[in-house]
């Protein structure tokens, strides 16, 4: 596959991924920009590895069916969905997909991306419990 770079954006407070254009590969960092890369570009924020894929194309769909990710016309091409096929369920229930060999380095940035949004929510939520609970801790209340 012929490496891309994808723009995308996340707003916080409307829970909208927007995917806004394809470019050529681009391998330097610019302004604040988070770099998700596989195992061979250190340079990386995230790592996105194969063991992720199945975990990326769930929360493609979650947010595709939500309408909370969004796909410009500009990135067409980038969007992965005629490239996924169901493919039956896992032992535990998960839906498993089958991935065409010829699926783009663009359509897997879009899931790349789905996927890093999930987990900076995640990570966020968890601080958030830590700050409030250290908070309590200095002379709040903590019922269970």
């Amino acid at each position: 596959m012929a490496p891309a770079t994808v723009y995308s954006f996340y707003e916080v407070e409307s829970d909208i991924l927007l995917v806004s254009k394809e470019a050529p590969y681009r391998a330097d960092r610019f302004s604040d920009a988070i770099l998700i890369g596989g195992v061979g570009l250190a340079e990386r924020d995230s790592l996105f590895a194969d063991v992720d894929f199945m975990d990326a194309i769930e929360e493609f769909f979650i947010r595709s069916n939500g309408k909370t990710l969004l796909i410009d016309d500009k990135a067409a091409r980038c969007d992965p969905r005629q490239k996924l096929e169901p493919d039956g369920m896992s032992d535990f229930g998960k839906r498993l997909y089958r991935v065409s060999p010829d699926i783009t380095c663009g359509q897997v940035a879009v899931l790349a991306t789905a996927l890093y949004v999930k987990k900076a929510l995640g990570i966020g939520s968890a601080m958030e419990m830590q700050d409030w609970f250290l908070a309590a801790g200095q002379g709040g209340f903590v019922t269970i």
